[in-house]
């Protein structure tokens, strides 16, 4: 049979995985599943082996990607997919998916079964469009035609990539503020309590700072989020021109994260302030995050971190060949810096989407320019300019 080009509707795969569940994978040769046939010649490439091992093997792959626990093995044992259940009939199977959550059989038909179907059939849908990608993708490598619906999928994929890349240029330009804040000469940024009035509280050069800080942490957060509905959106399957950048991207992106502070849970928690804020702004989040013993942990924690970074550089020596300041250009930003290890990274991954994007719209004769345009340190440095010119002519 070849490889179907479109794939079946979502609620066609629930009705096979439904006949599935009932009779078992003991039987699966003697069923009709139409809709999973469709899949799991899609999903496997595989146009010559008979329907019940593409269908078996795309189960296997969908249920895997639920990531194992108590869910992941349910699911399995749902199925018949684990040693010693394929055999089981339909009550014995669905006993021990229910107790593996803790649950009876009648609560986990009516509340859990139905919910665990779906999901089921949402990844192979998933498995389905991954593996189209991956067909387009090794045709644009050798610069054959895709079709234009791949096209299209391979387009939003990159709006994504870029829904990713405002939050981290984010990341990237206010932890480059806060640092240059605190080396700018002059402290143009102090004034005395009482300077603007009785109520005025004063302020500094620190206090600048660490408003920058704070806004990076804000970014930070709405890129965890974003993070987020990538994967759940693509399975987190990053796909460019070559192997090469997308192992370069992913790099990027666990080095954001390694060399932020926190962890995983706090992470989590962030995620979950933003998912609760008003069209998730600025305000709203730092308001709810001030709200929360944890949250307040998390931000004063963020500060500490940002305060470990005691690199120096030349503010007025630039490079156009980066969007941040770093060691590659800068030697005494030190190596092992934790701040810039995400400044860094923040960098890298902007450049490789932007190099990808170049050849994508190449293949595809997207038109538009490209420029990478002002990166926070030539801005700063106008101003700087501008600043000095000003006084100066003042004096004169």
């Amino acid at each position: 049979m070849p490889i179907p080009d479109e794939q079946p509707p979502h609620e066609a795969l629930v009705a096979d995985l439904k006949l599935l569940r009932e009779k078992g994978l003991a039987r699966v040769r003697d069923l009709e599943l139409p809709a999973l046939t469709v899949a799991g010649r899609i999903v496997t490439g595989d146009e010559t082996s008979e329907v019940h091992v593409v269908v078996e093997t795309t189960l296997r792959r969908a249920i895997e990607r639920f990531g194992g626990g108590p869910y992941g093995e349910s699911a399995a044992l749902l199925y018949g997919l684990e040693q010693g259940t394929r055999t089981l009939n339909s009550r014995l199977r669905r006993e021990r998916a229910a107790e593996r959550l803790e649950r009876t059989a009648d609560t986990f038909r009516k509340r859990y079964e139905p919910t665990m179907l779906a999901e089921i059939a949402t990844q192979v849908l998933t498995l389905c469009s991954e593996q189209r990608s991956r067909q387009a993708h090794a045709k644009m490598e050798r610069r054959q035609p895709v079709e234009t619906v791949m096209a299209v999928d391979w387009l939003r994929r990159f709006e994504a990539y870029y829904g990713l890349w405002s939050w981290i240029c984010g990341i990237g330009n206010d932890l480059t503020a806060y640092r240059m804040t605190l080396l700018e000469p002059g402290r143009r940024w102090d004034r005395r309590f009482g300077t603007r009035g009785p109520d005025d509280l004063g302020y500094s050069q620190e206090d600048q700072a660490e408003g920058y800080a704070r806004f990076a942490l804000y970014h930070y957060a709405r890129y965890q989020w974003e993070l987020q509905q990538f994967v759940t959106r693509y399975g987190g399957l990053w796909l460019l021109s070559d192997g090469a950048a997308e192992h370069a991207v992913t790099d990027a992106v666990y080095r954001i994260y390694w060399h932020a502070a926190g962890n995983e849970r706090s992470d989590s928690f962030l995620r979950t302030v933003i998912q609760d804020t008003p069209n998730q702004e600025l305000h709203g989040f730092l308001e709810r995050l001030a709200a929360s013993d944890i949250g307040q942990v998390i931000e004063r924690e963020w500060h500490e971190w940002a305060a470990t970074c005691e690199c120096v550089w030349n503010l007025d020596a630039l490079s156009d060949e980066e969007y941040f300041p770093s060691r590659h250009h800068h030697g005494d930003i030190r190596e092992h810096c934790h701040v810039h290890g995400v400044i860094e990274a923040c960098g890298e991954y902007l450049d490789l989407i932007d190099q990808d994007w170049l050849k994508i719209a190449d293949w595809y004769q997207v038109e538009g320019p490209f420029g990478r345009g002002s990166n926070p340190g030539q801005l700063h440095a106008k101003w700087r300019s501008e600043e000095r010119a000003n006084r100066d002519s003042d004096v004169q």
